[in-house]
């Protein structure tokens, strides 16, 4: 087995620079989720929605809908400027800004059509078995939101699927040394260079792949698609899932016994919003370290079934793509990444570094309770450094 190369960080100008991109953004992200927490928090210390919005179950139906439509733009708006910042100035592409106001318009309408249709369900299955009901039918609302990923992807950002000759030609070769169905993977063009697809559903059956992974030589794309295949056989991708539903669960469950009130009115489903938004900022502190082990269990497993050097190549530019550190501080890392600083990981697969046991890994598992908290209204899903204003990562945030 060929061994990975190190990174050569002698050109000092170089990392310093990229350090420079990743914790601009990192701060932006901070600050964003500070915000939406710490407003969060002061609705529900002076119970802004018991004073705004109706705390009756006597009110009508498709009212109290309106009324909690209309109470969520007011955080979509209060975030646009950090979704400006992040998406229209700390990008290495900066777009038009008609062309990203039209993007984030789309993504903001999509997310709030998905947030009201949440709480048509959870405000219909209190009034007609209370707490317990509602907390059974979010659980149901992640394990949907799970299975429609694509179509609410496809919804919030432009995809444009690739099907030339040339591609599939590429794909069918890539496929076969991965020893993947060809029909099962999707290639798609995005506007963000850090989209990296991953697999839709709870049982992972389709394979969305980034058109940009074309251009790479064949050694590196079936080395891509090997991890990504390992990460679905092993059962790491449901895992994943499966944990982050737990875990919003039980959180919208404590919001209902602590702050919530009563689920079935308008005021209810606001203060959940703001309870779910605390609690995700919890995930967004202590799920990383559960979703490192599994980035380390897929790298060694998927360093068995190919070249260690091509999977090394997979991780550096696939890191190049997104936060492009290669190094990061201990306490920074643990705190707020969920994917290794590249380094590590080529560390460990160089020095055959003992992994995590992949039966167990939890493969993204911080990044799916993200985009599951859409089920609870929380704010910090789409104010994380990785995805702030950037639409086409609202949905399908990195994992890689």
């Amino acid at each position: 087995m060929t061994l990975p190369r190190f990174p050569d960080h002698t050109r000092a100008g170089v990392q310093s620079r990229s350090r420079t991109f990743a914790r601009k953004r990192l701060i932006l992200g901070i600050t964003a989720v500070g915000t939406a927490v710490v407003g969060a928090v002061c609705i529900l210390l002076v119970d802004l929605p018991g004073i705004l919005l109706s705390t009756s179950r006597e009110q009508p139906w498709w009212l109290a809908v309106t009324t909690i439509a209309l109470a969520m733009c007011v955080p979509l708006v209060a975030a646009s400027p950090f979704d400006l910042v992040g998406g229209a100035v700390l990008v290495r592409r900066p777009p038009r800004a008609g062309q990203w106001f039209a993007a984030w318009a789309r993504a903001a309408v999509t997310q709030l059509a998905v947030w009201t249709g949440v709480a048509c369900v959870l405000l219909g299955a209190a009034r007609i078995g209370g707490a317990v009901v509602a907390i059974g039918a979010f659980a149901v609302l992640q394990l949907l939101l799970a299975s429609a990923r694509g179509a609410i992807a496809g919804s919030a950002a432009s995809f444009s699927r690739v099907g030339s000759a040339g591609a599939s030609e590429r794909i069918a070769q890539a496929a076969s040394g991965a020893s993947i169905e060809v029909p099962r993977v999707r290639v798609v063009e995005s506007g963000d260079e850090a989209f990296s697809g991953g697999w839709l559903g709870l049982w992972p059956s389709t394979l969305v792949v980034p058109a940009s992974w074309l251009q790479k030589p064949l050694p590196w794309l079936q080395a891509a698609l090997v991890r990504r295949v390992v990460a679905a056989r092993s059962g790491a991708h449901t895992r994943g899932v499966l944990l982050a539903v737990a875990w919003n669960t039980f959180g919208f469950a404590l919001v209902q016994l602590t702050v919530s009130g009563d689920v079935g009115t308008a005021a209810g489903i606001v203060r959940t919003a703001a309870g779910m938004t605390v609690w995700t900022f919890l995930a967004v502190l202590l799920l990383p370290t559960p979703s490192r082990w599994a980035v380390f269990a897929v790298d060694a497993e998927a360093s068995r079934g190919t070249e260690a050097s091509a999977i090394a190549d997979v991780i550096e530019q696939t890191d190049r793509w997104q936060d492009d550190e290669p190094a990061r501080r201990k306490a920074v890392e643990t705190i707020f990444h969920p994917v290794p600083a590249r380094d590590e990981r080529m560390r460990r697969l160089a020095t055959a570094a003992k992994a995590p046991p992949l039966r167990f890994a939890a493969y993204s598992v911080a990044r799916h309770a993200l985009y599951l908290s859409w089920g609870g209204l929380s704010l910090v899903s789409r104010a994380v450094h990785c995805n702030v204003g950037r639409p086409a990562l609202l949905v399908m945030l990195p994992s890689d």
